[in-house]
């Protein structure tokens, strides 16, 4: 395979890896609100300073609900992915959903505002 075509290749493998965040907030996945403006950011802001503090405060994050022996190299190798996540979340998916959800206001905001109700006007009642 060419340079040309290898740095295609990248290019599409890129974009179709990131913007998560976007794709999340657009079909309504794991209870989130569906269609929030700018939830796609929202969402890889939440997810990766959620990775970062896994990675960085407490225990090693467990991916597996089987109960595991401690050991260090198992604990660091854990830590070192949620940092990556994190860091990988923050810097290379959140701006790619910054601008895929700038490109997806159009479908966002009548979808907020159709989930807000108004509240219905009430006369004021006379003193008696």
């Amino acid at each position: 395979m060419g340079p040309k075509a290898t740095a295609c290749l990248a290019a599409v493998l890129a974009v179709g890896l990131s913007g998560c965040g976007t794709v999340v907030n657009c079909v309504n996945v794991n209870g989130a609100p569906a269609r929030a403006i700018y939830g796609g950011v929202r969402q890889d802001a939440e997810n990766g300073y959620r990775h970062l503090g896994e990675a960085f405060s407490g225990p090693a994050p467990s991916f597996s609900a089987m109960p595991k022996p401690p050991s260090v190299v198992s604990d660091l190798a854990s830590k070192t992915f949620c940092a990556a996540c994190g860091v990988g979340m923050l810097a290379v998916d959140l701006p790619i959903s910054a601008v895929a959800d700038t490109l997806t206001l159009p479908i966002t905001v009548p979808a907020t505002l159709m989930k807000q109700k108004p509240k219905a006007k009430q006369k004021p009642r006379k003193k008696t």
